[in-house]
């Protein structure tokens, strides 16, 4: 029963009020009648939610059963937040209590004198350590004492006999109240869970009577015959209904004859390029040693980047990309797709007249090419029967191909080469098929672009993450990225009418499949802004808000551009609320990640020797810099990762002294 309720607690949220809701639990029996309970539980069978409808024996048990009916349920508590559990959670009361903290620099280790002949960085590392080894101390000896008060309504908070020098560096007052609030909620749940097992235990001891007397036949309800009536006019369901969709011959859609590898080659084979090709191809029919080898492809790769960038400044026209038979070309396949495409859109539109019937005028929906394109939105695209979904993806993949050869054409009559070969390359649905993706087929027509792999991967994973879990992706620069800024403020003084048209649409923005386009700080506002409505007394509005909040965290996938400014350090100071406290985990946050760099930095050279080709290293300003470092291969990037691996787990980090332990626990660690 623990299961169901805590289901019900993700499905609903946190909040739960089931015992009031049950008859019979908190009125005698006496007051319903048998009819009234055989109604209330008619209704129960027929809801929607299969998990409530398994709840119907235990529902009827509680109702019926004097010995079930007579446990009683955990007093003073009608609702409860069973996500969070129902027992003491270690490793949540130690973040509670490190939070608390007073932090290093506030603390009687920071001060400790340097000695003699001590270096100040060698110094400041054994103050830190001695203040790291006495923190930790102090908050195991705290979790202890407030462990061995479980389960109690109330821990007590400890006195300096319980936990000697613990007020020196953990804010005991502050660090009780963040640990009672999280208590209170756990002791509920282990009341409710004690009462459910109590409950569980007197179903068990019923015993069950299997005879059932047969039921009688149901009677014979004379055969009728339904009479439609005129509508006065005909929906797009009647339109798809009545009649067939069109043959589909994917054979005949167009193809486009010019590939990369021509658009690219040179025509001419007196030319330069041609010549210098035939040299390259007998000198590396000659070469014997590894070393000549090596040279061969040097050779030829500067050959190649050289014939690029002759390309770019002449504008593609070296290589005939903006020659006339590459125009026409062009301009012959956007002429077939063009005919293929309004093929296309006659063959769908010949519907079947709705004209008049039985004296009246049928009104049918105007046929054009938007009403084909609006059926494969999400709403629509349950609606329409099967048989014409292939033609409507044809009809779609027609407008595409027929929008990608315009695009193409305008590349080609500029005389850009970087655009044209750029569209060449990318390949229209080359991961995904459009019969299962009609949406992401619309926003490529109506956008007029072509959906890359990448795009189309990252974004597939967004919405169905591998495992149902929390998946974090990035968009390379050059891959397609946008951002557009809509301001909100906390400056905004809003009403309770206002905020629930906020509520309204976000809840429409959601059903629309929408995307909310918002700053980092915008989403910090409306969220402190929920807050400062309850301070403010403005209990109504204030709860709006954080119900928004718990809505964006319940429903929303987060896509973040340049999010390396946004996940700054920077934006935690941005709107501060209380006493100047230092940033959550500080120092130790940066100073892992300057210790790992730190690591790259030593093992990065001795890696670009044993793969020169992976990996390139310039270090042009010495000691106390960092060199920049360029991954040219995946192996480089493997043997790199590799190498900082075994030296982190070889000599450890601060506060990561795995070094210290045996071989089997750091070849843990490794893998």
């Amino acid at each position: 029963m623990w299961s169901f309720f805590t289901r019900q607690a993700t499905f609903t949220g946190p909040r739960l009020s089931y015992r009031p809701a049950y008859p019979g639990t908190q009125k005698k029996r006496s007051e319903f009648g048998v009819f009234q309970l055989a109604s209330w539980f008619s209704a129960l069978a027929f809801a929607t939610d299969y998990d409530t409808r398994s709840m119907i024996e235990v529902l009827f048990a509680i109702a019926s059963i004097p010995d079930i009916a007579s446990v009683a349920p955990p007093a003073k508590t009608n609702q409860y937040n069973l996500s969070i559990g129902y027992s003491f959670v270690k490793h949540l009361i130690t973040s509670d209590v490190e939070s608390g903290g007073y932090g290093y620099r506030n603390s009687a280790e920071a001060k400790l004198s340097i000695f003699p002949h001590e270096e100040e960085w060698d110094a400041s590392t054994r103050r830190h350590t001695t203040y790291k080894r006495n923190f930790d101390f102090k908050v195991k000896a705290f979790i202890s004492y407030l462990e061995s008060q479980w389960p109690c309504e109330r821990p007590k908070k400890p006195t300096e006999s319980d936990c000697a020098g613990l007020r020196a560096y953990v804010d005991v007052d502050e660090t009780m109240t963040a640990v009672r609030s999280r208590w209170k909620i756990w002791y509920q749940n282990h009341l409710f869970y004690k009462y459910l097992t109590k409950l569980a235990e007197a179903v068990s001891r019923q015993s069950i009577d299997s005879s059932m007397g047969q039921l009688p036949p149901l009677p014979k309800l004379p055969a009728y015959t339904l009479v439609a009536s005129n509508k006065g006019f005909a929906t797009t369901a009647d339109l798809f209904a009545q009649n067939q969709p069109p043959i589909i011959r994917p054979e005949d859609r167009p193809q486009l004859c010019l590939n990369l590898g021509r658009a690219c080659d040179d025509s001419d084979e007196q030319s330069p390029s041609s010549c210098i090709r035939s040299f390259l191809r007998g000198l590396r029919v000659g070469t014997c040693t590894d070393f000549e080898r090596k040279y061969c492809r040097d050779l030829e790769l500067s050959f190649r980047a050289l014939r690029d960038l002759n390309m770019d400044r002449k504008d593609g026209t070296e290589n005939g990309l903006a020659t006339s038979p590459q125009t026409e070309l062009l301009l012959k396949y956007w002429t077939e797709c063009q005919t293929y495409f309004l093929a296309q859109f006659r063959s769908l539109a010949a519907f079947e007249s709705l004209g008049a019937r039985d004296g009246g005028l049928v009104n049918s929906p105007r046929i054009c090419r938007t009403f084909f394109l609006s059926q494969l939105s999400t709403s629509n695209w349950k609606k329409l029967p099967i048989e014409w979904k292939p033609a409507l993806i044809q009809f779609a993949l027609a407008l595409h191909d027929l929008q990608r050869a315009r695009r193409l054409l305008r590349a080609c009559s500029s005389g850009s080469s970087v655009n044209l070969i750029k569209e060449l390359k990318n390949t229209a649905h080359s991961k995904w098929d459009p019969i299962d993706y009609p949406q992401a087929l619309l926003m490529e027509v109506e956008s007029d672009i072509t959906i890359r792999s990448v795009q189309f991967d990252i974004a597939r994973k967004m919405s169905s993450p591998p495992d149902n879990r929390n998946s974090v992706m990035q968009l390379n620069m050059g891959e397609g990225k946008s951002s557009v800024i809509l301001p909100f403020s906390r400056a905004l003084r809003l009403d309770p009418a206002q905020v629930n048209d906020i509520a309204a649409d976000l809840n429409r923005c959601m059903r629309k499949g929408g995307i909310l386009l918002v700053q980092p700080e915008q989403i910090l506002s409306f969220k402190l802004m929920g807050l400062k409505c309850l301070i403010n007394g403005q209990e109504s509005i204030g709860c709006t808000f954080l119900e928004g909040q718990q809505f964006f965290d319940e429903n929303s996938r987060d896509i973040v551009d340049e999010s390396d400014e946004n996940f700054s350090v920077k934006f935690e100071l941005v709107y501060t609320m209380g006493t100047q406290r230092p940033i959550d985990y500080s120092p130790y946050r940066w100073k892992l990640v300057q210790n790992v760099m730190d690591v790259v930095r030593d093992v990065a050279p001795s890696v670009a020797q044993e793969v020169p080709a992976s990996l390139e290293i310039h270090n042009q300003f010495g000691m106390g810099s960092f060199p920049r470092l360029r991954i040219l291969k995946a192996n480089g990037k493997q043997a790199l990762v590799q190498e900082v691996a075994s030296r982190i787990c070889a000599t450890g980090l601060f506060g990561l002294p795995i070094a210290r332990q045996n071989e089997k626990s750091r070849a843990a660690l490794l893998t």
